[in-house]
């Protein structure tokens, strides 16, 4: 997925701030580990920044939460 692509996607990378996430990552890493952790360290970085995994990763868990 480009982010030119999906208007909201860059919308919300703009305003997204890795390190301002960075005690939020470290408890989904600890919560999650097993499915998280492998999907992370298969696509990063070979695939995508970690950057981008992140935003990606909040992006969909803000939506689940949305519809939910």
């Amino acid at each position: 997925m480009e982010t030119e692509q999906v208007p909201e996607f860059a919308k919300f990378v703009k305003s997204y701030s890795l390190s301002s996430k960075a005690d939020e990552i470290e408890y989904i890493l600890e919560l999650e580990h097993g499915s998280v952790t492998r999907h992370y360290e298969a696509l990063v970085p070979a695939q995508i920044s970690a950057e981008l995994f992140w935003a990606r990763y909040m992006q969909q868990h803000i939506i689940s939460y949305d519809i939910a």
